[in-house]
């Protein structure tokens, strides 16, 4: 009786993209401007801009404010 061949199979992967880093801006006025020129270029986009507490820096979100 012939031996199957138990070896495991080799799946190839798909590279991946490396993460996109968060911009981040020194102070408020600059990330308003940032916001609202992609704004301006992507009309359905709709933007926020926030501080964060970690790090003092101010960062573009498009994610509902939840604050309030």
């Amino acid at each position: 009786m012939p031996r199957r061949n138990k070896s495991p199979r080799i799946i190839k992967s798909i590279p991946q993209q490396p993460a996109k880093q968060k911009t981040r801006y020194t102070n408020e006025h600059d990330a308003r401007r940032a916001a609202d020129y992609q704004m301006r270029h992507h009309l359905d986009l709709v933007l926020r801009v926030y501080q964060s507490p970690t790090d003092g820096g101010w960062y573009l979100t498009s994610s509902p404010d939840t604050s309030r």
